[in-house]
């Protein structure tokens, strides 16, 4: 779904600092802004169409509730309302529509990066409160540029409709679920290929079974991850098996690397990205033959850390392990890739891009 905090009533929130300026919903500015009425379809917890969205009347107020947003026990909750909304192509209005979205007053969403916080979040899923579902398009693409120190190379972009890039190969998604689910059929580390299922199909089920998949399939007898893609979720997330060999892997290749865990990252060194072996790469094979390598910056990131009086330097993976056997294809991992997505035919393609 669509989400923003409100200006004058979220409790934790993390306000967007980018240059000096924030980005809450302020209700009261907006002349075409209306609370949703309890009797409306999208309002009852027994009309539910999105597995991870709750929303209920409580007190003659149409109510949300988002769980699990970043696949570490993150929440939003607050208020559902409608304001009509503007989207451009610099030259044409594309859509001028009212969408219905969530008017957050508190945020444990996790999604703070840095100085850069996040103050909401442009649904792009298959679930009925989200952007591309509200305004009725079947296909639509975004392209995420690596950054420097925090520094963009240049603006990410979102194209809907006519405009959407679906270029390079192309990937099927799992039908019957609110989100995007790929078949990750496997996981290279330079040249190796990680054994990630084990020796047989044991190896899998036990994956599955460990798998609570809350808000995903259950497929017992299949030799792939089901791994869904999301932009709200930052680093490449993995089953502990997979996540295990991958570092025990890097560990092999980079063994002068002193090991150090630094919050909120999970797998970082003493040192810098140009100690990293060249051949440190990780592509991601997903199923009819579409791989994805990570780029160098979407791989590791710089962390400095103060001991005393010295500043220390460390190299980060972008990579962590879920508790529940999940795995995702968070921001990090697109990096330099446009994504494009085909609703009507359910597919998605993987393009590398300098976007």
């Amino acid at each position: 779904m669509v989400w923003l905090q409100c200006s004058d009533y979220c409790r934790d929130c993390n306000p967007s600092q980018v240059g000096t300026s924030t980005t809450y919903y302020n209700a009261s500015m907006s002349i075409s802004y209306n609370p949703l009425s309890c009797d409306h379809p999208l309002c009852g917890a027994g009309d539910n169409h999105d597995q991870q969205v709750l929303a209920e009347c409580m007190d003659g107020t149409c109510t949300f509730k988002v769980d699990s947003l970043d696949n570490n026990g993150g929440w939003v909750q607050g208020i559902l309302g409608s304001d009509r909304i503007s989207i451009s192509d610099h030259f044409f209005f594309l859509f001028d529509t009212n969408i219905i979205f969530g008017f957050a007053t508190v945020d444990h969403s996790k999604y703070t990066l840095d100085q850069y916080g996040s103050s909401g979040v442009v649904g792009l899923g298959l679930g009925k409160y989200s952007l591309p579902q509200q305004i009725s398009v079947t296909r639509f693409s975004y392209c995420l540029p690596s950054w420097v120190k925090n520094e963009l190379f240049s603006p990410p972009y979102v194209l809907f409709g006519s405009n959407a890039v679906l270029q390079g190969d192309m990937t099927p998604f799992l039908p019957g679920f609110p989100k995007y689910y790929l078949k990750l059929e496997g996981i290279s580390y330079g040249i190796v290929r990680l054994d990630i299922f084990g020796s047989n199909a044991a190896a899998a089920d036990q994956y599955h079974q460990q798998a609570q998949f809350r808000r995903g399939p259950y497929l017992p007898d299949a030799q792939f991850y089901a791994m869904s893609v999301e932009s709200a979720t930052f680093p490449l997330m993995l089953p502990s098996r997979a996540y295990e060999l991958l570092e025990k892997e890097f560990e092999q290749d980079n063994p002068l690397l002193i090991k150090s865990r630094l919050q909120p990252m999970n797998t970082c060194y003493k040192g810098s990205v140009d100690d990293i072996a060249d051949n440190a790469t990780i592509t991601l094979h997903f199923h009819g033959g579409v791989d994805l390598q990570l780029s160098r910056n979407a791989t590791f990131m710089e962390i400095t850390s103060m001991n005393g009086d010295q500043e220390e330097r460390y190299v980060c993976l972008i990579v962590d392990k879920t508790v529940d056997g999940t795995a995702v294809l968070g921001l990090s991992p697109q990096l330099d890739h446009n994504i494009g997505f085909d609703l009507e035919n359910k597919q998605i393609s993987i393009y590398r891009k300098i976007c």
